[in-house]
C-alpha cells in the first residue's frame, strides 16, 4: 500500500464529503487495500448522511466514484468508492 497515494485520495474524498454533509454530521473514511485496487469506504453515522452522499438515484455517489477513479488514474492506481450507511 502506498501511504502517500492513499493519503491523497483520502484527503480528496474527505474534502468532497465534508462539503456535502452538514457540520454536525460525522463520517469516517476507511481504506481497504487490495491487490489491484483500493476501496475507499465512507461510513456515515446516520441514515440521513448516507442519503446525502448517495443522492438522487445514486447520482452523487456515482459522481464521487468518477472523481476518485480519475484521480487514482492520474496517480497510477485503481480506486473504488462506496458509501456505507448507518446500521443499528
Amino acid at each position: 500500500m502506498d501511504e502517500s497515494r492513499d493519503g491523497q485520495i483520502e484527503k480528496l474524498a474527505r474534502g468532497i464529503i465534508g462539503l456535502l454533509l452538514d457540520k454536525n454530521e460525522s463520517f469516517e473514511i476507511v481504506i481497504v487495500p487490495g491487490d489491484n485496487e483500493t476501496l475507499i469506504r465512507a461510513r456515515t453515522m446516520s441514515a440521513m448522511s448516507a442519503s446525502k452522499l448517495t443522492g438522487d438515484k445514486g447520482r452523487t455517489a456515482q459522481s464521487i466514484r468518477t472523481i476518485v477513479a480519475a484521480a487514482g488514474t492520474k496517480l497510477g492506481h485503481r480506486y473504488k468508492f462506496e458509501v456505507e450507511g448507518f446500521r443499528s
